[in-house]
């Protein structure tokens, strides 16, 4: 059964979505040449293009660092398939004993989000990627991956004020169900759910000149992104609160994101991001001990590999 908290956030995913739909409908990737691959923790439907390479790092508790490589493949006129792996490494900073463990990730798209309708982004995939610290005894890190998932995701842009030049950004809208594989020694169930949001909160046009046709083009670049997470936790809530306190409580993440570079392609007339820092505070409810503050950076290019 659900707690009373669970539904509430459900109930403010769905305002959030109705609240959406009197907006204008938007494709991120389409305005922003960029989509988010991740909430904090929680996977999207967003992809990484065909032919790009997405590499990110992220720090956790006891001066942990993870790795995450992924490569976009295109898989059909409307399809798009990632895989990549993962390495977490704890006390990679420090003079704790390290030890690095690789992880597989997969991802999946076969709907893709359409303007002016309710039809949203859909997408399955593997992710065995724990976070934060690794527990031998219990073989699982202090919050299990997502294992595998399948995911919806909806994007507004929000309009303009009275016909200025200010936006009010890009929504996006999230929610996931996902089994993850590690309930083997703590004797949990292995299905979950997680929702989540981004928001950009500060968007800038810029004039870009065609060197080659002389012509200048007008795009939007986004600058900073928030973001919120819930995890349910339903697969984390052992009575004797070693990992999740008991109650499904969940875990309530949140985050930044600041676009620092952005490469211009002139065949999608585009403002691609190449690096992001990543800000993230986890665990705000404190149901897993403290609240943790982390940071990261993101870095795509355009990586073909060609046969002769």
């Amino acid at each position: 059964m659900m707690t009373h908290r669970s539904i509430y956030v459900i109930g403010l995913w769905v305002g959030m979505m109705l609240i959406g739909g009197f907006t204008t409908s938007s494709v991120a990737a389409e305005r922003y040449g960029y989509e988010p691959q991740r909430v904090v923790d929680a996977p999207t439907a967003g992809m990484i293009d065909r032919d790009r390479l997405s590499l990110s790092t992220r720090t956790y508790d006891g001066g942990g660092t993870m790795v995450f490589l992924m490569y976009g493949i295109k898989a059909g006129k409307t399809q798009a398939f990632a895989v990549g792996f993962s390495v977490g490494a704890d006390s990679l900073v420090g003079n704790g004993s390290m030890k690095a463990r690789f992880n597989v990730q997969a991802k999946f798209r076969f709907w893709n989000e359409e303007h002016d309708t309710w039809k949203p982004a859909l997408a399955v995939g593997l992710d065995m990627q724990g976070y934060g610290p690794y527990s031998e005894e219990y073989e699982r890190y202090q919050y299990k991956s997502k294992g595998l998932y399948g995911v919806v995701s909806k994007n507004w842009h929000l309009g303009y004020l009275n016909d200025s030049n200010f936006s009010f950004g890009n929504l996006g809208l999230h929610f996931g169900l996902n089994y993850a594989f590690e309930q083997r020694k703590d004797e949990e169930t292995g299905f979950n759910a997680f929702w989540g949001f981004d928001k950009v909160l500060w968007e800038r046009s810029v004039i870009i000149k065609d060197p080659c046709t002389d012509r200048s083009t007008r795009v939007s670049q986004p600058v900073v992104e928030l973001m919120g997470e819930y995890d349910f936790g339903l697969n984390d809530d052992r009575p004797d609160g070693r990992f999740g306190e008991p109650g499904r409580q969940g875990y309530l993440n949140a985050g930044l994101r600041v676009f620092l570079f952005s490469r211009w392609e002139p065949e999608m007339s585009q403002l691609k991001p190449s690096l992001i820092l990543e800000l993230y505070a986890r665990n705000l409810n404190k149901n897993n001990g403290d609240v943790s503050r982390e940071f990261g950076l993101s870095f795509q290019t355009d990586l073909q590999f060609r046969i002769n």
